[in-house]
C-alpha cells in the first residue's frame, strides 16, 4: 500500500498546472454549494425567528365572525369553559382590546390597549426598571420593546425609535390615553408601568403591543360607561349589551406543537375564525424549502462539473501513464492495485479541493455578512450566510465521493489494459 500511495503523490506532483486546475475546479464548485446552501440556511434562520418561539406558535387566537347574530358563538367566560374542555388544549384565557390614542409628550400613537388576565401578564419578562402595582384602580400600561416604532413626533413625524429610543425613560409617565373612537370615548391620564425586556428589533407577538391587567380594564371600563354602554362592549338587534361579558377575542394554548392543526381544525368547525403563527410558519418553511432546493440544485451543477474535470484529468493521466501502468503490470501489480491507486489520486482530489473550497466558503460566507448587514440595514451581527460544522463535513465527504466516483471509469480501464499492448504504446 505504501508504493502505492507514493506514485499517487508523484503522479499528482508530476502535472502541477493540471493538478491546481482540476483543485480549482473542485474548490468552485464546493464554494458553489456551500454558499448557497448556507445562504438559505440564513434566511430560513431569520425568517422563522419573525414567527416567534415554540410557545407562541402552540397559541391560537379565536374570534367570533364579523356579523355575528348567534348568542351561543360570543365570546364569554362560558365560551372559555368549554374551549378549554376540547382535546389537546393545555390552557385557555381571555383577551379585550380597546382601540387607544396614546401620547407621550410629543410623541402619538394609534394603537390597542389589550388586557390579559394578571397571570399572563406577569409571565411577561420586562426591564428592571418595570414596576407593576399590586392593586391598581387604573390600568397600568406594559409597552411591547418594539413600540419605539409606533409612537411618531407630532410635528416631524420621526418615530420614538429613531429619536431617543430609550422606552425604559417612559417608565412611571403618565400618558395621555383616550380610549375609544365615538361619543364614548374616554380620555384619562395612566400610568406607563412597564416596558418588555428586548432589542427594539427583536419581533415577536407582543412587541409590538401594549398591555394591561384585563380585570382592571374591566372595572374601569364599566366605571367610566355612558348610559350603561360599556366601551368595546357589543349590543344586541334590539341595541341592549348583553348580560355576559364578551371578550375581544381568546387566546388557546395547545399541548403540542404537532396538536395545532387538530385544533385549528376544531374550532373553525365549530363556526370560530382561528389566526395563529404556525399557519404563517408552514407557508414560510414551504417558500423557504423551494428556495433551498433551486439554490442547491444551482451549487449541484457547479459540483457535477467539477467532478466532470476531475474524470477529465485521470482520464488524461492514465493515457500518459500508459506505458508506466504497462509496465507496473509486467513487474506484478495486480488489476486492483492499479484501481486502488487511480481512484486514490481522484480521492486526494476531491478532499483537497473540496477543503480548500470549504475555507474559501468561510472567507466568502464573512463577506456576504458584512455587506448584507450594511446594504440591507440589518443588526450588527446578523448571519445571512450560515455554514454550519455539518454543511462542511458534507461538502468535503461529497467532494471526496465525487471525485472517488469521477476516477473509477479511468481505473476500470488501466486495470484491463493489457501490458503488451501498454508497453507498445511507449
Amino acid at each position: 500500500m505504501k508504493f502505492i500511495m507514493h506514485l499517487t503523490i508523484q503522479n499528482i506532483k508530476r502535472r502541477r498546472v493540471r493538478t491546481i486546475l482540476t483543485l480549482l475546479g473542485v474548490m468552485i464548485g464546493v464554494v458553489a454549494v456551500v454558499s448557497l446552501l448556507s445562504l438559505g440556511m440564513g434566511v430560513k434562520r431569520e425568517l422563522l425567528q419573525g414567527y416567534g418561539d415554540d410557545a407562541s406558535i402552540r397559541q391560537i387566537t379565536v374570534q367570533t365572525p364579523e356579523n355575528n347574530r348567534n348568542k351561543k358563538m360570543l365570546l364569554t367566560d362560558h365560551t372559555i369553559e368549554k374551549l378549554a374542555k376540547l382535546d389537546k388544549v393545555a390552557n385557555v384565557y381571555p383577551r379585550y382590546e380597546v382601540f387607544a390614542n396614546i401620547q407621550v409628550g410629543q410623541y402619538t400613537a394609534y394603537t390597542n390597549l389589550v388586557g390579559i388576565p394578571a397571570e399572563q401578564l406577569s409571565a411577561i419578562a420586562l426591564t428592571d426598571t418595570s414596576s407593576l402595582s399590586e392593586h391598581a384602580r387604573k390600568p397600568e400600561m406594559v409597552i411591547g420593546n418594539g413600540m419605539g416604532y409606533m409612537f411618531f413626533h407630532d410635528n416631524t413625524m420621526t418615530s420614538y425609535q429613531d429619536g431617543n429610543g430609550d422606552l425604559n425613560a417612559w417608565i412611571g409617565e403618565k400618558a395621555k390615553v383616550s380610549l375609544g373612537l365615538d361619543e364614548n370615548e374616554i380620555t384619562d391620564r395612566l400610568t406607563i408601568a412597564g416596558v418588555m425586556q428586548g432589542d427594539a428589533d427583536e419581533f415577536s407577538e407582543q412587541s409590538q403591543s401594549i398591555y394591561c391587567d384585563i380585570d382592571v380594564l374591566r372595572a374601569y371600563l364599566k366605571k367610566h360607561a355612558a348610559q350603561g354602554n360599556v366601551l368595546g362592549q357589543p349590543l344586541d338587534k334590539n341595541g341592549n349589551a348583553y348580560t355576559s361579558w364578551v371578550y375581544s377575542s381568546v387566546v388557546v394554548e395547545v399541548g403540542k406543537m404537532e396538536d395545532v392543526e387538530f385544533v385549528v381544525k376544531k374550532l373553525q368547525d365549530m363556526g370560530y375564525q382561528t389566526t395563529n403563527m404556525k399557519e404563517y410558519r408552514d407557508t414560510a418553511m414551504r417558500t423557504v424549502r423551494m428556495l433551498e432546493l433551486l439554490l442547491g440544485g444551482i451549487g449541484l451543477i457547479s459540483f457535477l462539473v467539477a467532478a466532470i474535470g476531475i474524470s477529465n484529468t485521470m482520464t488524461t493521466a492514465v493515457y500518459d501513464r500508459v506505458a508506466e501502468i504497462g509496465t507496473l503490470k509486467v513487474l506484478g501489480c495486480e488489476k486492483r492495485e492499479l484501481m486502488a491507486m487511480i481512484l486514490l489520486e481522484a480521492g486526494i482530489y476531491g478532499l483537497v479541493g473540496g477543503a480548500c473550497g470549504v475555507v474559501l466558503s468561510l472567507l466568502f460566507g464573512k463577506i456576504i455578512n458584512r455587506i448584507a448587514v450594511s446594504a440591507l440595514l440589518l443588526e450588527a451581527g446578523t448571519k445571512i450566510a450560515v455554514i454550519t460544522p455539518k454543511l462542511a463535513l458534507s461538502a468535503v465527504g461529497m467532494a471526496m465521493l465525487l471525485g472517488t466516483i469521477a476516477g473509477y471509469f479511468p481505473s476500470r480501464w488501466a486495470a484491463k489494459l493489457s501490458p503488451l499492448t501498454a508497453m507498445r504504446r511507449d
